[in-house]
């Protein structure tokens, strides 16, 4: 009979973990750019989740056998959460300083 161990679950939790850090890395660096129209913003997080969906069932299927399981749910949700919690407001920082940075060098 085939099966999943215990320690394979532990290893896809924790990369699922990541995947969720990753997920919010990526929708917090897209959407820094300040886009005004509701219209293409809708358009863009419509886009962007669904990418994000593809890429979460890639994922189960390379690693778990296409077996959707909560707990990997749940690991990318909490990745995203640890994103929010402590790393976003660090990042939004640093993208405003090199947005400045770069808005001075474009102005000379």
């Amino acid at each position: 009979m085939f099966g999943i161990t215990l320690k394979v679950q532990q290893i896809l939790f924790a990369k699922s973990i990541g995947l969720g850090f990753l997920f919010a890395l990526l929708y917090n660096l897209i959407f820094h750019l300040d886009i005004k129209n509701k219209t293409i913003r809708a358009i863009a997080d419509v886009l962007f989740f669904s990418v994000i969906s593809l890429l979460s069932f890639v994922f189960c299927l390379e690693y778990n056998f296409g077996e959707g399981r909560m707990y990997l749910l749940a690991g990318e949700l909490i990745g995203g959460s640890m994103f929010y919690c402590f790393p976003a407001h660090i990042i939004k920082y640093l993208l405003k300083k090199i947005s400045g940075k770069s808005e001075k060098l474009l102005k000379k």
